[in-house]
């Protein structure tokens, strides 16, 4: 399938790792030219250089997008570059530390909010004139299963701003309506990133074990009705036709990406 990518300028925040990472090269291979996004450089511009070395074009723009210079900065380095974007990836986002409702801060709970929710709410300020004005544009946001099945004392800030956003998108989607653009938004499962591997790799019991022997029970831990976690490119594909043209009658939506985890319908 075509998805008409070609000659889109996609901007994947959080991509220097993981999640965004998968985004990012997939979207490359579609043929979009792709802003990889982080806070550290050495990491971002290799994602970048990555994606050129196989034939994509990318270029890294680095800023801490959960402040306003922050996005102000990386916003213009966008502008000064490419004009703007056609597809806002809003992917930046984690959970901060092993927190639980005892020991989260109220100044923790503010700092996920700025992290998880309203660093996509300053990239979508500042691209949505564009997108509106050339009557095409594309606004994609990463949630979390966290989001929509919060964990048991575990990380409360984090599910709170992830849902956050479910709901921030629906309402953009109505406010856009009959201008070009359309928002919706991916909920991923259980990925098997870096980040999650660590955890359970040093979760007691597992310490020393080899990933590959035990990904299997833990996607049965986890409840994955497929058999196994899922990876960046299983989300990134979704995030590509979402993008395309063909999506155009999509908006306000939300899609699970979980591989069966959920047990619920909706």
């Amino acid at each position: 399938m075509n998805l008409q990518l070609g000659d889109k300028r996609v901007l994947v925040t959080g991509s220097s790792s993981g999640i965004g990472t998968g985004i990012a090269q997939y979207m490359a291979d579609e043929g979009a030219q792709v802003v990889v996004h982080g806070r550290d450089s050495a990491r971002t511009e290799a994602v970048a250089k990555e994606i050129t070395r196989k034939g994509g074009k990318a270029f890294a723009v680095i800023g801490d997008i959960a402040t306003d210079k922050g996005a102000d900065a990386v916003a213009k380095a966008i502008n000064d570059r490419i004009g703007g974007i056609d597809v806002l990836v809003n992917n930046v986002g984690g959970p901060g530390g092993p927190w639980t409702w005892d020991t989260t801060t109220i100044d923790q709970w503010a700092e996920q909010y700025q992290l998880n929710t309203l660093s996509g709410v300053r990239m979508i300020q500042r691209f949505l004139p564009g997108m509106k004005a050339q009557r095409f544009g594309r606004i994609i946001q990463i949630a979390s299963i966290a989001g929509v099945r919060p964990f048991p004392d575990q990380v409360p800030a984090y599910c709170a701003s992830k849902s956050a956003t479910m709901v921030m998108m629906v309402s953009l989607a109505q406010t856009v309506a009959g201008t070009g653009v359309t928002a919706n938004t991916l909920v991923p499962g259980f990925v098997a990133t870096e980040g999650l591997q660590g955890y359970v790799l040093n979760s007691p019991g597992n310490e020393g074990k080899d990933w590959a022997k035990i990904e299997p029970e833990v996607a049965r831990g986890f409840r994955c009705a497929v058999g196994r976690l899922g990876t960046p490119t299983d989300v990134a594909s979704m995030v590509a036709y979402l993008a395309s043209p063909s999506s155009s009658w999509i908006t306000g939506s939300t899609f699970r990406i979980d591989g069966g985890t959920a047990d619920w319908v909706g």
